[in-house]
């Protein structure tokens, strides 16, 4: 009976640590975590559903530095085309920055504008 009382404390604790480590998006030791309470209770539908959770976080979190890449070299080619005084051309290619982070504003200036 003690050691049952053990394991369930030691499987609280897993899952105290592993629900820390998701909500801190330190995807992968939550789920190393999950996977060590499974194995001290293997029928919990919990540790399974969180891992899952933490999975997809990961796809996003590649999908979002992805995403942060492909702004960042489109931003550096639009500054290259205004140096070029090219500026219809960059004016577009800022708007396709625009288009892939809507939740970035960037300030357009007209030459003679400041």
């Amino acid at each position: 009976m003690a050691n049952e009382k053990e394991s369930e404390e030691e499987y609280n604790n897993l899952i105290a640590k592993a629900d820390a480590q998701l909500l801190e998006k330190s995807f992968e030791e939550a789920i190393a975590s999950y996977k060590k309470a499974l194995k001290l209770k293997t029928n919990e539908s919990h540790p399974t559903k969180q891992i899952k959770i933490a999975e997809q976080g990961i796809k996003d979190q590649i999908a979002s530095s992805e995403n942060d890449s492909k702004y960042e070299n489109i931003l550096k080619t639009a500054d290259n085309q205004l140096k070029n005084l090219e500026y219809q051309l960059a004016k577009a290619t800022y708007q396709q920055a625009l288009d892939l982070k809507s939740d970035v504003s960037i300030i357009m200036m007209a030459p003679g504008d400041d």
